[in-house]
């Protein structure tokens, strides 16, 4: 097998995104076990060294797992939902550090994505999820600090989220959220401002438990739309991710 001649890519990332691509055609399954470093070394045409960093990059990738011992060796991984809500968060959080998209842009993505996820969730949610969602609605009247108020909203969030029963959708969110998430340690709010929220999130919960996917998406974007205005009235450029 020779190595693809691609633009920018060492080696190792050649023999990484070829392995990537057998994995996504069905030739190398969950569970597989890779051949011996020698055998990938003929295989590829390159040495064991460059076989080793690809090796390396599969790992921290986790796309593979290396097991010692007799029957040991390095094996495809199942691909779970942590290591993708993992490898995403991280993305978006070093975007953010090198100005790869501004802090507007993921705010604006997710009124985008939310908007429709809350919709789908006014469709798909159970009694189960109704439940969750009415005891994470926030109380003003609560003696809690602002910190843990804005935690509860970001509970009730992903609670939605959950309640599309749409793995995909759950994993991006909670990329979202965990980016998100550490910015508001630093923020304050007003009474007034809490009374809003628990208003708004009321209003989400009530069309999601009647049904209606259209309202539903209405109430959610109206509230985002307020988040966004907020964040930035209450002043998000001093704060770091």
């Amino acid at each position: 097998m020779k190595i693809l001649n691609r633009k920018l890519l060492t080696l190792p990332e050649q023999i990484v995104e070829q392995i990537k691509e057998s994995i996504v055609s069905g030739k190398l399954k969950k569970g597989d076990k890779l051949p011996s470093e020698q055998e990938l070394a003929d295989l590829f045409q390159v040495s064991r060294p460059t076989i080793r960093d690809a090796i390396k990059l599969l790992t921290a990738s986790k796309l593979i797992v290396s097991r010692p011992g007799a029957k040991g060796g390095h094996f495809i991984t199942d691909i779970s939902p942590e290591s993708f809500i993992y490898e995403f968060k991280n993305y978006i959080s070093l975007s953010l550090v090198l100005k790869g998209f501004s802090i507007e842009e993921l705010i604006d993505y997710r009124i985008v994505m939310e908007t429709q996820t809350c919709g789908l969730a006014a469709i798909r949610r159970t009694e189960e999820d109704l439940k969750k969602l009415k005891n994470l609605l926030p109380d003003p009247t609560e003696n809690l600090s602002d910190y843990e108020y804005f935690e509860r909203d970001f509970e009730f969030h992903r609670a939605i989220a959950t309640a599309t029963h749409n793995s995909l959708i759950f994993v991006t969110m909670e990329s979202i959220m965990d980016v998100l998430k550490p910015m508001f340690r630093l923020l304050s709010s007003t009474d007034e401002f809490k009374v809003q929220l628990a208003r708004e999130l009321q209003e989400i919960y009530e069309v999601i438990e009647y049904g209606d996917q259209r309202l539903a998406e209405k109430k959610m974007a109206s509230h985002l739309e307020h988040f966004k205005q907020d964040f930035y009235l209450i002043g998000h450029k001093g704060l770091t991710i």
